[in-house]
């Protein structure tokens, strides 16, 4: 039975962590997407065996593919059509820098060096830098995102593996493997000869009777759909008090410690009032339908700007209040 190749690197990484180091053999050309962490450098090529000549090894932050790394795509299909490589493999590492993300170090670092908030957009830090919170789930959502962008034929192989970053000991992520759904098939047109017969009157056949039309029915009186009642305003005082009782509720909640720590940090940090805005918008955005409130309060808090011409010291201070 033929080996796969998937197959074959894991049997190189066993050598490895046996003690005994070996490259694959010669073969197809196939791609290695992993991150920029230094960890990598030399553990990555001896733990999978990586030859030279054969392994296109495509490098970013957090080995991601979104709608934000188009340079990752690129490469990818630069490897596949220009380098004719055959198989993809995405390989996240264990205590990646990216799953730790923290806002609150990165704004201090990038101030200190004199560098603007404004230079990353108006987005949440841990959007624009890629951040997420588990390893193999950004590992399945990278093969998952390539797989949406079609840059890829349906049947290309893509494996999902993770490397411990000290050992080099590999593990496969099955989920990562899942192809493209099939593109709908269309039904071919009839021949002209077969479409011919069809269309001919026959000859045989007695025309169909006329049918009478039936008495037209009156048409009830259409009324109109009731109207969607506006959602209720709320004064700037009403909007603190229900983003104070969110934060509060959500204090305590282990999925919302990093999101949390990012709105402290640029709340902490930020001047601009519509970058602020923003960001807390985006936090909030995904609880709305559990807090109906938030929706009234952020308009509240976008008209408290936007009615003091965009300058919201007033909304700044609140935020921090809120925060407090």
């Amino acid at each position: 039975m033929m080996t796969s190749l998937l197959e074959e690197i894991l049997a190189v990484n066993r050598s490895f962590l046996g003690g005994t180091p070996r490259p694959l053999g010669e073969g197809a050309p196939f791609m290695v997407l992993a991150c920029i962490d230094p960890r990598l450098t030399g553990l990555l090529e001896a733990a999978c065996g990586l030859p030279r000549g054969r392994a296109l090894v495509l490098r970013t932050a957090g080995n991601q593919v979104n709608e934000r790394t188009s340079d990752a795509l690129r490469s990818i299909a630069s490897g596949a059509y220009l380098k004719e490589a055959t198989e993809l493999f995405i390989v996240g590492h264990t205590n990646c820098a990216l799953a730790r993300f923290s806002s609150a170090d990165v704004i201090e670092r990038f101030r200190s060096l004199g560098v603007s908030r404004s230079a990353f957009g108006h987005d949440d830090l841990r959007a624009w830098f890629g951040a997420f919170a588990d390893v193999k789930a950004n590992v399945i959502e990278s093969a998952r995102a390539l797989r949406r962008a079609g840059v890829l034929p349906a049947a290309f192989p893509i494996h999902g593996l993770v490397i411990d970053s000290g050992s080099g000991a590999l593990e496969v992520i099955a989920e990562a493997n899942v192809e493209q759904p099939a593109a709908p098939s269309i039904a071919s047109p009839p021949r002209v000869d077969q479409a011919r017969a069809e269309s001919a009157p026959r000859a045989a056949e007695a025309p169909p009777p006329v049918p009478r039309p039936a008495p037209a029915k009156p048409k009830p009186a259409q009324t109109a759909a009731p109207a969607k009642p506006a959602a209720p305003r709320v004064s700037l005082l009403e909007a603190a008090t229900i983003l104070h009782k969110f934060f509060r509720d959500q204090r305590h909640n282990p999925k919302f410690e990093h999101t949390l720590a990012d709105v402290l940090a640029l709340a902490k940090y930020e001047r601009n009032p519509a970058i602020l805005y923003n960001a807390l918008a985006s936090t909030l955005r995904e609880y709305q339908e559990e807090y109906p409130q938030l929706a009234p309060a952020l308009v509240s808090l976008k008209e408290s700007i936007e009615q003091r011409g965009g300058a919201g010291h007033e909304f700044l201070e609140l935020v921090r209040r809120v925060l407090d």
